[in-house]
């Protein structure tokens, strides 16, 4: 018994030591390409706990090693200015198998919340469900707070781009919910779009921009979605 246990241990201890890690990196910058300097990269296996962590440098390039696997976020944020002058990046489902690079912009919009999925039976596409924030609003809400967490831009005064693959895609339709937040709720969008551009890897990366056209506030996050092992 004794020796099994042994065994056991030096496995564990031995699967620890050799890990496969893989590379994360790219640029952090605002929509106009100006780099963003000590941005915290941050890679989660949940939303509380921080697994890995890398800064941006002063051309905003991150660099960030990471045990090879799945992760339910990565986030990239500037403390100094969270809250008051941005909000922050998210990569969702982020399929770390392999080296990857993931460019991030983020400014006063945070698209919160990105899932995207497929409704069987239905227009052969994308459904993409987020929670756009923005701090504009945030702020004028905390001046006068409603059970109602209304932070999202208002349907006709709001710009959504959809790129899949690195490729436009068409946006069908969007249309704002609300989300059951406890004892109150808040508001998120439905974006219906088409499959857009093909690729041969294993997932597709579905990025999406909101623009609040009424106060400028502006915010991207990408997702990763595995690719259907059935046939449209």
């Amino acid at each position: 018994m004794k020796k099994c246990i042994l065994s056991a241990v030096f496995v564990m201890a031995a699967t620890t030591m050799f890990s496969q890690m893989v590379t994360i990196k790219g640029k952090v910058t605002d929509f106009s390409g100006k780099p963003i300097v000590s941005a915290m990269i941050e890679a989660k296996t949940n939303l509380f706990e921080m697994k890995y962590h890398a800064f941006s440098d002063k051309n905003g390039n991150y660099s960030i090693s990471v045990e090879q696997g799945t992760y339910i976020g990565i986030s990239c944020v500037r403390l100094a200015d969270y809250g008051t002058n941005n909000l922050e990046f998210w990569a969702w489902n982020v399929p770390a198998h392999n080296d990857m690079t993931i460019n991030m912009r983020y400014e006063r919009l945070e698209v919160y919340g990105l899932n995207v999925f497929k409704i069987q039976g239905a227009h052969r596409g994308y459904s993409i469900y987020c929670r756009p924030m923005s701090l504009t609003r945030y702020l004028e809400w905390g001046k006068n707070p409603t059970p109602l967490m209304n932070f999202a831009p208002n349907p006709d005064k709001i710009r959504v781009e959809v790129t899949i693959n690195g490729s436009s895609a068409k946006v069908n339709m969007v249309e704002k919910v609300k989300e059951y937040a406890g004892k109150q709720t808040a508001e998120a969008y439905m974006i219906y779009t088409d499959l857009g551009a093909a690729t041969n890897k294993p997932y597709d990366e579905i990025r999406v921009t909101i623009t609040d056209l009424e106060n400028g506030d502006k915010g991207e996050a990408v997702y990763y979605r595995p690719k259907d092992k059935y046939v449209d």
